[in-house]
């Protein structure tokens, strides 16, 4: 059937409200992330917060520019058109609206991508989705009619990348056993979402009527709110993944005597826990000089595919091996030892050498570094 922009039918005002609902919902989570980025403490923040505000961001200003050229533009074609030999206002905001969302999806992957490897290389998603932005905006000022198609193959690569990224996301946060129902009970919230965009395209709202836009707009509606509430209670992404890159834990005097070691990977490499300690006595000593015997002193030290984290305070050291860099990492560690200094500073001030007294670390630790 026939669709003739603006809309002027008996669905124009239900279709409207709840696309303006829509975009301001979407409005509203970019903005959620964005009071989340501003409350993490300095030595924590990453830039994931300000990728998903990119996207939602996106999402919204997708939504205005359709509901600008769907809702108050004509689609009656104009020989020459601004810059183009044939064109209408309504053309001129879909193409706004898909190129927006396909910008702002690309500041999304290279967020993401500068934390993780999400396929064989870094960036390798960022750098194909900046490519075909590049060659679509040429096309583009070309020709205003084809944005839907190069707009359809974008979101085909943009949807890989996402599944891989969240299959990677489910695997880190929840434990291995409960997967499969963590990422069951995501499946119809994800397929309301898809259904809700394709249903609003306008190829399809042309064949099946406003009919079919309407149920897209009513579960864009439920997708949103869903969304909202559960990424409202979510913590700082910052806190989800770090604890799968340890790899192994020491606590040791200021002399290298290792009072704790705990390995996180099942496959590490078992050595002396003393020789080990010993092998990090002149970072202490480096440490050492540089900041006086009364103030902490943190280090990353790079090597072979291993981080070194290190933090030595006034009576004790801590080294947290680890895959990648991450500041939560070296947050966590200072913490954890600082907080040992706080329990045993009694026992610190004047330590006979007794090992046994240090149990309980075991038991501190399980609750910093431990997965849920």
């Amino acid at each position: 059937m026939a669709i003739t922009f603006p809309i002027d039918d008996a669905l124009r005002f239900p279709l409207l409200l709840l696309e303006w609902v829509f975009a301001v919902i979407s409005l509203e989570l970019g903005l959620l992330f964005v009071l989340k980025y501003r409350k993490q403490q300095k030595q924590l923040k990453t830039l994931q917060e300000l990728g998903y505000t990119a996207l939602f961001f996106g999402i919204s200003l997708m939504w205005f520019f359709h509901i600008m050229g769907d809702y108050f533009s004509s689609n009656t074609p104009s020989s020459p058109f601004l810059i183009w030999s044939v064109g209408s206002m309504h053309d001129l905001f879909i193409n706004g609206a898909y190129y927006s969302f396909m910008n702002c999806a690309l500041i999304f992957c290279y967020f993401m991508e500068k934390y993780k490897i999400i396929l064989f290389k870094k960036y390798l998603f960022t750098y194909i989705l900046l490519t075909y932005n590049i060659i679509s905006l040429f096309i583009i000022l070309v020709n205003l009619g084809v944005i839907q198609i190069l707009f359809i193959v974008f979101w085909s690569f943009f949807m890989c990348f996402f599944t891989i990224y969240f299959i990677g996301f489910y695997k880190k946060v929840f434990q291995l056993e409960v997967i499969s129902v963590k990422l069951a009970k995501s499946l119809p919230i994800l397929l309301l979402l898809f259904l809700g965009f394709f249903f609003s395209m306008e190829y399809l709202v042309t064949i099946y009527g406003l009919t079919f836009r309407l149920a897209g707009a009513i579960f864009q509606i439920v997708i949103g709110g869903a969304i909202f509430a559960s990424f409202k209670k979510l913590p700082p992404l910052s806190e989800f993944d770090w604890k799968a890159k340890l790899e192994d834990l020491y606590v040791m005097t200021k002399s290298g005597i290792c009072l704790y070691h705990k390995s996180f990977q099942e496959t590490t490499e078992a050595f002396d826990q003393h020789i080990i300690s010993g092998a990090f006595i002149s970072i202490n000593v480096l440490l050492d000089e540089l900041a006086p015997a009364t103030t902490q002193g943190s280090s990353i030290i790079k090597k072979k595919g291993k981080i070194v984290n290190l933090f030595a305070s006034t009576f004790l050291s801590g080294v947290l091996i680890s895959t990648e860099e991450m500041p939560a990492i070296n947050f966590h560690l200072i913490e954890f030892i600082l907080k040992l200094e706080q329990i045993y500073y009694p026992v610190l001030v004047d330590w006979k050498g007794e090992i046994e007294i240090f149990d309980p670390i075991a038991h501190i630790a399980k609750g910093y570094f431990s997965s849920p």
